[in-house]
């Protein structure tokens, strides 16, 4: 019983140990909090943020997309890592909608107060969700129910950046908080990014309006 015993304490301080160095691990990577990198930090929450970051910052960013291509959203949880990252950012892009709850809890909680935040839902028209049969839910979530609720319980439709009109918006906000700051050097190179973007959108937007004018009927552009 006494060696049992022994046995059992060393377990739970190998166990204690071990935790100790996780925490020491995760935490190492932000040590140094008041160093400063050259390039910009920026961190986003999903593909097309991130996609538009890259067009407007290019080389000149350190870009760190969070749910990677075909992630489920809805179980996301970050981990101390991607914590950390995100409180040593100097730009955070999110979409906002009700799959981002875990950021507003993490925005109030971060030490980083430099840090600026980019909600995509914020920058642009919402359009509440269409929701037709056959739409997957969360488990235990009735959409009739939203309606008897106040108006800011409403789902949003959050795919704003399949607009181009929107993504538009988004990249010149990106643009000029780029440029801002410890940046404000840089500020030509991102806005010159940003209008040749721009272009590129536009020029998009052009042909999306052309398909749909000149369809036939509205199954011709499905």
């Amino acid at each position: 019983m006494e060696y049992a015993g022994s046995v059992g304490k060393m377990k739970r301080i190998c166990s204690v140990f071990i935790a100790l160095v996780l925490v020491l691990t995760v935490t190492g990577c932000g040590l140094d909090t008041n160093k400063k990198s050259d390039k910009v930090s920026i961190v986003t929450t999903m593909f097309a943020a991130y996609d538009f970051a890259r067009e407007i910052a290019g080389d000149r960013a350190d870009i760190t997309l969070l749910l990677k291509p075909g992630a489920d959203s809805h179980s996301y949880e970050p981990s101390p890592k991607d914590m950390v990252a995100i409180d040593n950012c100097d730009i955070f892009i999110y979409t906002g909608g009700e799959n981002d709850d875990w950021v507003d809890r993490i925005a109030a909680t971060s030490s980083n107060k430099d840090m600026k935040i980019i909600k995509m839902l914020d920058l642009v028209d919402k359009y509440e969700e269409e929701i037709t049969e056959g739409m997957e839910h969360h488990e235990g979530h009735n959409h009739d129910e939203d309606h008897d609720h106040d108006e800011d319980t409403s789902e949003w439709d959050e795919h704003v950046w399949t607009d181009p009109e929107n993504a538009m918006i988004i990249a010149k906000k990106i643009a000029g908080y780029t440029g801002s700051g410890r940046f404000t050097r840089e500020k030509d190179y991102y806005m010159g990014n940003y209008k040749r973007y721009e272009k590129e959108l536009k020029d998009l937007d052009e042909e999306f309006r052309s398909l749909i004018d000149n369809a036939k009927e509205r199954s011709d552009i499905r």
